[in-house]
């Protein structure tokens, strides 16, 4: 499996370079793009317990088998990514690397050929906008109240819904004095069942503690003694939100910014991490006998367990090594927003 792993990596490792020398492409976009590739790999792995994407390529009898491996991949993918825009660019970066593997002779054809018609993936429109770090420490600074800063976290630190924030309860925080602190939800659209909770558990405990002082506090962290749930809705979340940035004069894309912009933004702290964090990994990899890449995505995966895979010294490791690579959490909400941990 080992030969497997490596020829795939010099297979990629081949298309960036050729991406970087033709068409000039920044530092971050090529490790974005190998970010890319190597989810797709190990999805693949996961799902056909093979990590050899290229055998079946050479056979054009295994044509249609493959092809609906390869779907199977983008279905995982469908689920798990947070927005259109970014299901279209993860799924554009493997198929170009299949469509270089047929031009140059390597595969007898590409099992994503079709594939943007085959599941809407046409992209007609841009992909929505996210706050700069400027805009939301703007928005931070206008976070005068406990409930308003915990609003602000729950949207752009860990990257929850309009939803998700208004049902938040204490007991869905697990670990919190723990180096693996996180939140679990019972049920949860296209995403995984918890989120790790590399930044402000400051702003919760804030929030706790106040909430506390009432007599008749039922767990929600954003209650409501009139709604029947015992929580606000996602359109008081919304609003709120809105509250902010009207008083920060935050605006995107000439309007106000809206809370799925908030979760674009943490998007996108998240795969700048992500990039950093394979780039750090060659050496623990190499211990641990397989490529960077491999090892982080089986690692970070929240369809993995850390302890199990990488080891508790590598998987604290890497935690310590994303909360520290959140570099755009850090500039937009300061020392205000402190690593967990």
């Amino acid at each position: 499996m080992a030969d497997i792993v490596h020829r795939d990596h010099r297979r990629v490792q081949a298309y960036l370079r050729a991406l970087d020398r033709r068409r000039k492409l920044a530092d971050s976009t090529l490790a974005s793009k190998r970010t890319h590739l190597a989810t797709y790999a190990q999805i693949y792995e996961d799902l056909h317990e093979t990590s050899d994407l290229l055998a079946p390529l050479s056979e054009p009898s295994e044509q249609a088998a493959e092809t609906e491996r390869a779907y199977q991949v983008v279905e995982v993918l469908d689920d798990e990514l947070a927005t259109d825009g970014t299901k279209f660019t993860y799924v554009g970066t493997v198929q170009g690397w299949y469509d270089r593997l047929d031009r140059h002779g390597a595969a007898a054809y590409n099992p994503l050929d079709g594939v943007t018609t085959d599941f809407g993936r046409e992209r007609t429109e841009p992909d929505n906008k996210a706050p700069a770090p400027s805009d939301v420490r703007a928005l931070n600074n206008e976070a005068n109240t406990p409930a308003d800063r915990l609003l602000l976290v729950a949207l752009a630190a860990w990257g929850l819904r309009s939803g998700e924030v208004a049902r938040l309860h204490v007991n869905q925080f697990v670990g919190v004095d723990s180096d693996d602190p996180h939140l679990e939800f019972k049920e949860r659209k296209n995403g995984p069942s918890t989120v790790s909770l590399l930044y402000g558990l400051d702003a919760y405990r804030e929030r706790q503690r106040e909430l506390d002082d009432y007599d008749e506090w039922n767990g929600y962290l954003f209650p409501s003694t009139q709604a029947e749930a015992g929580h606000i809705d996602s359109d008081t979340v919304r609003n709120r939100f809105h509250r902010l940035a009207e008083q920060a004069d935050v605006r995107v894309d000439g309007g106000l910014p809206k809370p799925h912009m908030a979760r674009r933004f943490w998007y996108s702290q998240y795969q700048d991490a992500l990039a950093d964090v394979l780039d750090r990994l060659d050496i623990i990899a190499d211990e641990q006998g397989v490529h960077p890449q491999t090892w982080c995505i089986r690692t970070i995966s929240p369809r993995r367990n850390v302890e199990r895979l990488g080891g508790l010294q590598c998987g604290s490791y890497l935690r310590t090594r994303s909360a520290s690579s959140h570099r755009g959490l850090g500039r937009s909400f300061g020392p205000s927003l402190a690593p967990s941990g």
